[in-house]
């Protein structure tokens, strides 16, 4: 319990353990006891004052996002990311923002919407570029690669599927 927590003085190791688990969870897909945990850690976080614009929030409502995701309730995974991104976008955390644009880019793959897909891919890759995070790009362009091919553009999936492979 957070009040338990704060009240021993250990409410950034509770929100820490609760955030770890809370990611484990839906890494299993354990996602009733994942949208549990991310529910008490975004009513203690948006509850604290500015708890609205706390990165700490925006990882919870990315994790949200993955949930919802999983469960193909694509509208609304991107209106998590969205929240994630707002508060976010700006920040000196690039990583994080490239991981809601990646997101972005998966739940309008799912909804078969390509074109803004790559978009979104193209925006992720063009972070880990300049981060630069090789596993990470080799993921952005086989997403690339694989919109491109939905897309029946095949000389340019090839291409990214080629840039992926070096």
């Amino acid at each position: 319990m957070a009040s338990e927590a704060e009240a021993r003085g250990g409410i950034e190791l509770w929100l820490y353990l609760l955030g770890t688990e809370a990611n484990e969870s839906t890494e299993l897909l354990e996602l009733e006891r994942a949208e549990d945990l991310n529910q008490q850690l975004v009513e203690y976080l948006t509850a604290q004052p500015e708890g609205d614009q706390d990165p700490r929030t925006a990882a919870v409502y990315h994790q949200i996002g993955l949930i919802a995701m999983h469960r193909r309730q694509l509208d609304d995974a991107a209106g998590w990311f969205q929240k994630s991104l707002a508060i976010i976008e700006n920040s000196e955390d690039r990583s994080s923002v490239a991981d809601d644009y990646f997101a972005l880019g998966q739940a309008k793959q799912y909804q078969r919407y390509y074109t803004e897909a790559k978009e979104w891919y193209q925006k992720a890759l063009d972070i880990h570029q300049r981060l630069p995070d090789a596993e990470e790009m080799v993921k952005d362009y086989r997403a690339l690669g694989l919109v491109s091919q939905l897309k029946v553009e095949y000389q340019e999936a090839e291409s990214w599927y080629h840039r992926a492979r070096e």
